[in-house]
């Protein structure tokens, strides 16, 4: 549906698991897989989506590796920004301006799940400055990025 953006549910895979997954080329995950960080996260049941699913006007948490959108809102709100350089919340700024525009969260946690191979993680230095621009997202009302997909090149 239009008025919703979508978040699924994501199961970390630790260095192990990951690599071995990668050698043989075989994915065969299940509740009890050795080496999944986020165990929870890992298996369907419509119960618990159900209690889970309840619309919210909430852009923490959003997941930019399992998450959806209709592209006509994407494009309402200029995409991306492009400010928000190196790691982390670019998707809850995303979310952040959906919500302004009346867009609201549903999660489809236990529905929609996506496995996430081990890797290094990039620096989080820019965590505070990407906060502040969320909040200012928030307070100001914010809609449209003035740095999105329009002003790529």
């Amino acid at each position: 549906k239009p008025d919703y953006y979508y978040r699924g549910s994501r199961v970390r895979l630790d260095k192990e698991l990951s690599g071995k997954l990668i050698k043989n080329k075989k994915i065969k995950i299940h509740l009890f897989t050795k080496g999944l960080l986020s165990r929870f996260n890992s298996f369907r049941c419509s119960v618990l989506h159900y209690l889970m699913s309840k619309p919210r006007k909430e852009y923490r948490n959003a997941l930019g590796c399992n998450m959806g959108f209709w592209k006509k809102n994407l494009i309402k709100i200029n995409g991306y920004s492009n400010d928000m350089t190196g790691w982390g919340h670019e998707d809850e700024e995303l979310c952040a301006r959906l919500i302004n525009i009346g867009i609201l969260k549903k999660r489809i946690k236990h529905k929609a799940i996506v496995y996430h191979i081990y890797h290094e993680e990039r620096s989080s230095s820019e965590s505070d400055n990407h906060n502040s621009m969320i909040e200012n997202v928030k307070k100001e009302k914010i809609i449209i990025t003035n740095n999105g997909i329009n002003e790529l090149s």
